[in-house]
């Protein structure tokens, strides 16, 4: 993959959870909506999907056509996704909800643009983790342009409310990045703050990256085994420690909502 982003930890372990949960198959359409620079519309189209990447930020969207110029995308706001409705088999809304002012407006568009019985898969930073939201928030201060958080961030309890009033089922749901990927996380995120740049305002900020620098080669090491630690957390500890992320998988069945 070409993305800057396959250097962040925090992206690099969801992967294994779109695989696990959302089952791309080539046969889908699948919306990545907040694509940004485009990381996870080249994941899934490696994978043979069709994929649609929108985002608010223009810069971001003219790079990711750029590099990656046989995927659909196009720039738009999440609460005012231009596609008509049930056109989707399943949706990805990645570290999304918490820089939307109107959460509840974006979740019915997504209910809106996907099939029935289509799957959702959302992740959100959990503000239960051991280190609440201090690392999180590095990075996504007041007023830092798209990654301002309107929001710390979402417990099991009020994300599942917010999925609940809008039309979602929620199927499962999982911690991730319960300890020391997060401390990970954290010490390269201020790292490029540091020595990179003095704030992040977005994904376009990560072409400044410089792949053949020491400090980038010494993070693809570490990388490989903070992604070990990582599966290992995951499997071990979020059962019993609330992690950073939360992950959750959803349905857009009225059947099973209605029940509910």
């Amino acid at each position: 993959m070409r993305s800057p982003l396959r250097f962040s930890i925090a992206t690099r372990i969801r992967d294994r959870y779109i695989i696990d949960l959302l089952k791309p198959k080539k046969s889908d359409v699948i919306l990545d909506l907040g694509c940004g620079i485009g990381y996870y519309c080249e994941f899934l189209s490696n994978l043979g999907v069709a994929v649609f990447g929108v985002d608010i930020d223009q810069k971001s969207i003219d790079m990711a056509k750029e590099s990656y110029p046989t995927i659909n995308f196009s720039v738009c706001s999440a609460n005012g996704i231009p596609f008509k409705a049930d056109s989707f088999d399943k949706v990805l809304c990645t570290e999304i909800l918490e820089h939307i002012k109107d959460e509840d407006k974006a979740i019915k568009e997504i209910y809106r643009v996907t099939k029935p019985g289509g799957l959702i898969l959302i992740t959100v930073p959990c503000f239960e983790g051991i280190f609440g939201s201090l690392i999180k928030e590095i990075g996504h201060s007041r007023g830092c342009g798209f990654e301002k958080h309107f929001r710390r961030g979402y417990s099991i309890g009020t994300i599942k409310e917010l999925t609940d009033r809008n039309g979602l089922k929620l199927l499962s749901y999982n911690y991730s990045m319960t300890l020391f990927t997060e401390l990970y996380m954290g010490f390269t995120k201020l790292a490029f703050l540091l020595l990179e740049k003095s704030s992040f305002k977005g994904q376009l900020d990560l072409k400044s990256i410089n792949e053949d620098s020491f400090k980038i080669k010494l993070n693809k090491l570490f990388l490989q085994l903070f992604l070990k630690i990582g599966i290992i957390e995951d499997k071990m500890l979020s059962k019993i420690i609330k992690g950073h992320m939360l992950i959750l998988l959803c349905a857009k069945n009225k059947i099973l909502y209605q029940a509910s």
